[in-house]
């Protein structure tokens, strides 16, 4: 072997040495890079996760806070808490956010301080056994007190409603559980319901941590969320916070790691194709680029879709609050101008045209009320009242109001209240009796031949009504799917008997609004029971009676009253002024509160028919300016507000602002003309 060739050989161990070194090197430049690369994604991954759960942690504080103040600005809760009735406070309070806000204790103070009511998971607790609770949130409870008052020091008049409100959210520990709550002063929406120089209720509902914990897994995709002790321990945490500020614990998870699942996957493919890792680590790096950019697209697009969602939800909260108005300011006309129209025919074919047109507007408004009420209840803004009535009158009205229909058909109708339910009760007596017509109205138009029967009777926890018929019934599968929207038993029923198929899917509803539940028990060929639980009791007032006014009928005046109409809808002034037609009112028609206030100063009325809902100023407050210039005249016209919502708060507030009576859209001409009627008799006889 020449020199040559010892030559030659060691520059080939020194090319293949060098080459040799210079793939460990890039091996380890590779390794490296991977190295950085996956602690890059990861770190990025779990402060994104964090961010995550830091949000998720201060929405749900946030949501607490929407959850309470929904009940906290309640003229009825008031009212409830100064007359100490638990048994309201347990069905609005406790009942309400264990079953619908999923919370797990309530508590509520009265405007003395005192802790006097407590409720945990839907059932009412001695007040001994949330001592622990209520030691732990009472600094929230203080502050909350101390706040409300300054709210009330800060404005020259009370203030009302949610502007008067005061709350805070946070997390406290009770007996070795940590809770996140939120309190919330107890505050009306109404004057008449302001008690100067008292303290305001408080009203104190939470939740478990745990609980929340456990959907933050769920929702987020954070394997092993767990909760931790503040202080200590290794990998991601967000702090909870007590009142004070300072860590009661930490919410901790097991963080994914994307970058190491990546570089798993790589890693045969490296070991394989050696020849190509620089192109390789550059793959790994534009991948790595890839998934940061997928988080924040994903994260991006998370944001955008939940700021639609809230979007739609208040877009839709200013559709229903406007559509109940525009739809019935039509039919009020249709009806109105229907039963003038009925009244004025000389012959039997054209009054029976007529009415064909009035029929048939009614059962639009029905129609156009329940797709009305659906979404109420679909949008989460169906509100109940509470007010005194009494169950037997109640049940009567019910079964009169289909006596007629069962006649035609030549069915029975019967009715019975047990004589232990026979009292006075607190309720929303408009949608009870909605749910019962609803059934009557059903079993009346579904029962060829037989009885229709409607008993009520009083049960340890509430009433029990039943709605008996002796239709044709259905079979199980059919009554399953009977209270879901837009579903009837018979695929034909629609063609033979009308209906949206929304009237059991919204008696469910409100049924179940009213804390209680409604069941069916049919055959076919068998006839039906519907079966309605509502948790009331008997509230211990007076009956709240009707007065009986004098037997109605359009008489000569002895001279033209007149009237102010202030409406700003051209058809309904033209109803109204032919519904006044009969009596030869001297009528005059303004379009806003404002020329209201001006017509009434300038001229002597008999009467004001006020709108509520106008241009420029609104009824409610051209009703209150009125008021006040007639303190100084000592002069005092007598007003009727006219408005298209039929609530009783509604009702309630036209009479705080000043007005007599309250008469809904649509105006039937008999019940305006006999409000007008008692208006101006009851304004003589002051007078005289």
């Amino acid at each position: 072997m020449g020199p040559s060739s010892v030559h030659n050989r060691a520059q080939l161990r020194r090319i293949v040495a060098a080459g040799f070194l210079a793939a460990l090197v890039v091996l380890t430049g590779v390794g490296a890079l991977a190295a950085y690369a996956v602690r890059a994604i990861d770190a990025a991954h779990q402060e994104t996760e964090t961010g995550l759960v830091t949000r998720r942690v201060e929405r749900t504080l946030e949501l607490l806070r929407e959850n309470v103040i929904s009940a906290s600005a309640w003229n009825a809760a008031c009212v409830a808490m100064a007359n100490k009735d638990w048994v309201w406070a347990q069905i609005n309070f406790g009942d309400y956010y264990a079953d619908y806000m999923k919370h797990d204790v309530t508590l509520a103070y009265g405007a003395d301080g005192v802790l006097a009511y407590a409720s945990r998971s839907s059932e009412r607790a001695p007040i001994e056994s949330e001592r622990a609770f209520a030691q732990a949130v009472a600094p929230l409870v203080a502050d909350v007190r101390t706040r409300g008052a300054a709210i009330k020091a800060a404005h020259d008049q009370p203030p009302l409603g949610l502007e008067a409100v005061a709350t805070r959210q946070a997390v406290v520990e009770a007996g070795g559980v940590l809770y996140a709550v939120s309190a919330s002063t107890i505050v009306p929406d109404d004057v008449a319901y302001i008690t100067p120089g008292r303290f305001d209720p408080v009203v104190v509902s939470g939740r478990k941590v745990a609980g929340v914990v456990g959907e933050l897994g769920r929702d987020l995709l954070i394997s092993n969320a767990r909760l931790a002790p503040a202080l200590g321990g290794t990998g991601p945490r967000v702090l909870l916070n007590g009142p004070d500020g300072r860590p009661l614990a930490a919410i901790t998870w097991s963080p994914a790691k994307p970058g190491l699942t990546v570089i798993a996957h790589a890693a045969p493919l490296l070991l394989l194709i050696g020849g190509v890792l620089i192109t390789l680590c550059v793959f790994g790096y534009w991948r790595i680029l890839s998934l940061l950019g997928r988080l924040d697209r994903n994260e991006a697009a998370r944001d955008e879709a939940l700021a639609r969602a809230e979007e739609a939800a208040a877009a839709k909260a200013r559709f229903l609050a406007n559509m109940s108005h525009e739809l019935r300011t039509p039919l009020n006309g249709v009806i109105a101008v229907g039963e003038v129209l009925r009244d004025r025919q000389a012959t039997d074919q054209s009054r029976e045209m007529a009415e064909l047109i009035v029929s048939s507007a009614r059962v639009l408004e029905r129609l156009v009320n329940d797709v009305l009420d659906a979404a109420k209840i679909e949008a989460g803004h169906m509100r109940l009242e509470a007010e005194p009535f009494t169950l037997r009158n109640l049940v009567r009205d019910v079964a009169e109001l289909h006596a007629a229909a069962a006649a035609a058909k030549d069915i029975a109708l019967s009715w019975r209240v047990s004589p232990a339910a026979a009292a006075v009760y607190l309720g929303d007596q408009t949608r009870l009796t909605q749910v019962l017509s609803n059934l009557l109205s059903n079993a009346v138009k579904f029962t060829a031949r037989g009885q229709v029967r409607l008993t009520a009777r009083p049960t340890k926890r509430g009433l029990r009504f039943v709605v008996c018929d002796t239709g044709a019934g259905f079979d199980e599968e059919d009554a399953q799917r009977l209270f879901q929207p837009f579903e009837q038993a018979d695929a034909s029923t629609t063609r033979r008997h009308g209906g949206t198929g929304l009237g059991l899917a919204i008696c469910q509803s409100l049924v179940e609004l009213m804390g209680g539940r409604i069941s069916v028990r049919s055959g076919i060929g068998r006839g039906s029971a519907f079966a309605v639980f509502v948790p009331l009791t008997p509230s211990g007032e007076a009956s709240p009676g009707a007065v009986a006014g004098p037997a109605f009928q359009v008489t000569e005046p002895e001279r033209a009253p007149r009237i102010l109409l202030v409406e700003d809808h051209p058809t309904n002034q033209k109803v109204v002024a032919m519904i006044l037609e009969p009596i030869g009112a001297d009528l005059t028609i303004v379009d806003n509160g404002q020329a209201a206030v001006e017509a009434a100063r300038a001229g002597a009325f008999d009467l004001i028919l006020m709108d509520i809902q106008m241009p420029v100023m609104d009824g409610l407050e051209a009703t209150v300016q009125i008021r006040r210039a007639e303190q100084q005249s000592g002069v005092r016209t007598p007003i009727i507000c006219l408005t298209a919502n039929t609530s009783q708060a509604e009702a309630q507030a036209c009479l705080a602002a000043g007005g007599d009576l309250h008469v809904a859209k649509p105006c039937r001409a008999e019940i305006l003309l006999r409000a007008v009627f008692h208006s101006l008799v009851g304004a003589r006889d002051e007078a005289v």
